[in-house]
């Protein structure tokens, strides 16, 4: 871990979005009724989610920390952690995202789980599930106040 804990402003454990939808093919395909039949097929199983999401992590530039990972606030950047397994405390630094790169960040409550939603400025959007409503929502807060500050 490049930095303690302690110092991080704020920290948060998510998982990748479960129901995150890819909007176009990522590799060539012959026609589109292949490729929504392809995109199906990797949306039946729990690990062709999981590399669904990672593909649409890639394209947007999300470094992805495994099924479940740490974020961290820095003053001035979005850490992505692996995490323990235990705890989930963060383990080893994937890589960052510039807050001036975030364009809006929300934490969207659902029955069941949280999301938070990331918009970037060039126009990518990244989903992520947290276990805990009213921690996504102080994290979200947080962000956003650290972005304004920069």
């Amino acid at each position: 871990m490049d930095t303690p804990a302690e110092e991080h402003l704020a920290r948060l454990n998510v998982a990748y979005a479960r129901r995150s939808l890819t909007t176009r093919p990522t590799h060539h395909v012959a026609s589109k009724a292949e490729w929504l039949g392809d995109v199906a097929r990797r949306q039946r199983t729990s690990i062709g989610k999981y590399r669904n999401w990672c593909t649409q992590a890639d394209a947007v530039g999300f470094p992805v920390g495994g099924m479940t990972m740490a974020l961290a606030l820095n003053p001035d950047e979005l850490v992505v952690y692996t995490s323990t397994f235990v705890r989930g405390r963060p383990k080893r630094r994937v890589g960052a995202i510039r807050l001036r790169s975030i364009g809006q960040i929300t934490a969207v409550s659902g029955i069941t789980r949280s999301q938070i939603v990331i918009l970037f400025s060039d126009g990518g959007i990244i989903e992520l599930e947290a276990l805990s409503r009213g921690r996504a929502k102080r994290f979200v807060a947080k962000v956003l106040e650290q972005r304004d500050r920069t």
